[in-house]
């Protein structure tokens, strides 16, 4: 898998419908519809005033909606609403942006040009994307459809690259309502189009930056995908089409 192959993830069916937190995945948190983690600091980071488990205001799930995406299968009825920087599932990770004891510290890097990259930023980039086929997402991706709350869910571990696939893939469906003629992949060919894969390749970069802060790196906060002005030369061999950056060789 080369550095483009992986930003542009060739998408492939898989059959899950939908993904859970993996510290909510056991059958106490399905059955009482809580995914509001015990921190070191008290649950959702809590004592030390990062979060607390709040409530949510959620609609009905009707299960026999023609496309499930319109009304989610909400599992949990309450989770962590985070203070401040504060931010995932528990509450222990600064939000995207931030860094630092306290999540205080603010980081701005201006994104690069891929045009301006050099062999050996190319070959950084693919090193870190190589390290999340094999990362684990924390997450866990349901094999069945379920009403929401049930404790026997037939899961199965993701890792981050097949996660960041998976939910790509999920949202780019065809729609499944018979009224729309043609069907349509409200990912690509609606208004939400730039928006929401803006989200989404956001949410990547900050899940990488999460995996390296595992793994000690002390820069992790600084990584950042490149952009690509398409009006510009790549700078590497024949350029955007080159071997090198979508083979092995």
């Amino acid at each position: 898998m080369n550095t483009f192959l992986l930003l542009v993830l060739l998408l492939l069916p898989i059959l899950t419908h939908t993904q859970i937190p993996a510290v909510c995945s056991d059958p106490d948190s399905l059955r009482g519809s809580i995914c509001c983690p015990d921190t070191t600091d008290g649950i959702c980071g809590s004592d030390a005033g990062r979060g607390q488990c709040v409530s949510l205001s959620l609609t009905d799930y009707d299960p026999s909606s023609s496309d499930v995406r319109e009304n989610w299968p909400h599992y949990y009825t309450q989770m962590c609403e985070c203070n401040g920087n504060y931010g995932g599932i528990d509450c222990t990770r600064c939000k995207l942006g931030y860094y630092g004891n306290g999540c205080t510290q603010k980081q701005v890097i201006p994104r690069r040009e891929a045009g301006s990259f050099s062999d050996s930023d190319w070959g950084e980039l693919s090193r870190v994307l190589r390290l999340t086929r094999d990362y684990d997402s924390g997450y866990k991706v349901v094999l069945q459809e379920e009403l929401p709350g049930t404790e026997n869910l037939e899961t199965t571990n993701i890792s981050l690259y097949g996660l960041y696939v998976w939910v790509h893939h999920y949202a780019a469906k065809d729609s499944l309502d018979s009224s729309i003629v043609p069907p349509k992949d409200y990912a690509h060919s609606a208004p939400g189009f730039t928006t929401w894969h803006r989200y989404h390749t956001l949410w990547l970069e900050w899940q990488i930056q999460g995996m390296l802060e595992e793994m000690g790196e002390s820069d992790y906060h600084t990584f950042r995908f490149p952009y690509w002005d398409w009006r510009t030369e790549i700078q590497h061999s024949s350029g955007i089409s080159s071997n090198e950056l979508f083979t092995e060789g």
